[in-house]
């Protein structure tokens, strides 16, 4: 026997390795011992390389629920009829292009073995990793009154983001503090560092401020008395400073302050929000006034009275006075 890669056999039925691919020539020559004949096939084998197996991936990390579509890769010089794919998490294909969704984290080897119609197989394995999800915690939904602000916050991750970021302090911290106008639902996607990201959360309820009015200004003068007209809807209210006035959990109640004072009606409802408007009192001085010093006349005679400390002046009675309201008017009693 000879090969056609050099190499012969002298056995009957002979097998034989062939190292080096291509196509080879075998020729067999028999002899008896009286005649002798030689067989010549061309070509009569073909030593297959084998198939190179290899595959491509849409990604080879990700996070859960991690979907990889596996696309065939594999080189051959005769056409490959098997593939046998096996994904590391106890799933198998014998699609050509698979994919495969892995729902848990971790690291697997995913293996491809392809096998020709030449019998001639190889085998290739490359790893996929996959990352958990940020485990979320969030504050619970948060119930304020119109103007005030309140603390929200998320833990699990190493980045945040929150919108609307408007109406927060930080859109990207963890414990922004919110002040929304309206009730609103701040989302948060909270990221860690392999760029896996869970969504949440927090309601913010805003409610609004009962109605309160304190009613107009006041002008009195000293050691008077003033009503105040306030109004409003809750189920209580208050006026301060209380030490003036005749009743402070009354709308309408006397004031009578010694100094000009700002009073404050607060209103509160059912929710615990508290409205808040002012009413001023000026408070004037009564002026510091002199009629001047008593004096004497004689029957028939006339007197000039002297007022001062005032801009205005009324004297009564006005009988026996040629004006009662100049500071300096004539007297001629009988």
């Amino acid at each position: 026997w000879h090969f056609g890669d050099g190499t012969t056999s002298s056995l009957q039925n002979p097998s034989h390795l062939y190292s080096i691919p291509g196509n080879y020539s075998v020729t067999l020559v028999t002899d008896n011992g009286i005649c002798r004949d030689t067989l010549v096939k061309p070509n009569l084998v073909d030593a297959d390389p084998g198939p190179s197996a290899d595959f491509n991936m849409s990604a080879n990390a990700g996070c859960v629920p991690f979907t990889v579509q596996f696309t065939d890769a594999t080189l051959s010089d005769s056409v490959v009829s098997i593939w046998s794919w096996s994904f590391g998490d106890g799933n198998v294909s014998g699609l050509q292009n698979p994919n495969h969704t892995y729902t848990i984290a971790g690291t697997y080897n995913v293996r491809l073995i392809v096998l020709t119609v030449a019998g001639c197989l190889d085998t290739i394995i490359q790893p996929v990793t996959v990352y958990n999800n940020p485990n979320v915690n969030t504050s619970p939904d948060r119930i304020i009154c119109e103007g005030d602000s309140v603390l929200i916050f998320a833990t699990g991750g190493s980045f945040y983001n929150w919108t609307p970021g408007i109406s927060v302090t930080d859109s990207t911290t963890n414990f922004p503090r919110a002040f929304p106008t309206t009730s609103t639902n701040y989302i948060i996607e909270v990221s860690n560092g392999f760029g896996c990201t869970t969504v949440d959360s927090v309601f913010v309820t805003v409610n609004p401020l009962p109605p309160v009015n304190a009613g107009p200004d006041r002008v009195i003068c000293n050691f008077d008395t003033t009503q105040l007209n306030g109004s409003g809807t809750g189920i209580s209210s208050t006026w301060t400073p209380a030490a003036s006035l005749s009743d402070a959990s009354i709308f309408q109640p006397n004031a009578f302050p010694n100094v000009s004072t700002n009073y404050i009606l607060s209103v509160s409802d059912a929710n615990g929000c508290t409205s808040r408007d002012t009413a001023f009192v000026l408070v004037n001085q009564l002026p510091n006034v002199s009629a001047g010093n008593d004096t004497f006349v004689c029957d028939g005679t006339s007197a000039v009275l002297n007022a001062s400390g005032a801009n205005a002046y009324v004297w009564s009675p006005a009988t026996f006075l040629n004006n009662t309201t100049v500071p300096n008017p004539v007297s001629t009693p009988s």
